[in-house]
């Protein structure tokens, strides 16, 4: 839903605490990856040989179900995210995927929320 929102906008501001600035992407935390309940499995063996170390999202009640009734597939890349944009089309080619985290020249703005005050990130255009 963020990424249907964020295409229709004619300009995305994305507001985040310090924490999740980090170096490289992976580096601390791992890709969501929604994918359809039916096959996940086998969706997950697909993410695995692209590169991912897969873990179902659970829940109190067993794995996390999203709105739209699927799962979520926690996925660390390694190394392989300093380049994300291969990673992001070759999760996007995978039947049963539905959507994934990485949000690749998306934002128009970042503003980075910090103890000592806000700042800005504006998104560079080539």
């Amino acid at each position: 839903r963020e990424k249907i929102v964020a295409f229709a906008s004619t300009k995305v501001v994305i507001i985040v605490d310090e924490s999740k600035i980090v170096g490289r992407l992976g580096e601390r935390f791992t890709v969501p990856v929604e994918v359809v309940q039916f096959g996940w499995r086998v969706t997950r063996e697909r993410l695995t040989e692209i590169g991912a170390s897969c873990a179902l999202r659970e829940s109190e009640e067993g794995p996390y179900v999203t709105d739209q009734g699927n799962y979520i597939l926690d996925c660390g890349f390694g190394d392989a995210l300093g380049t994300p944009g291969p990673i992001a089309s070759a999760i996007n080619n995978l039947p049963g995927v539905v959507e994934h985290g990485l949000f690749l020249g998306v934002a128009d703005h970042v503003v980075v929320a910090a103890e000592g005050g806000a700042r800005v990130l504006d998104r560079v255009r080539a």
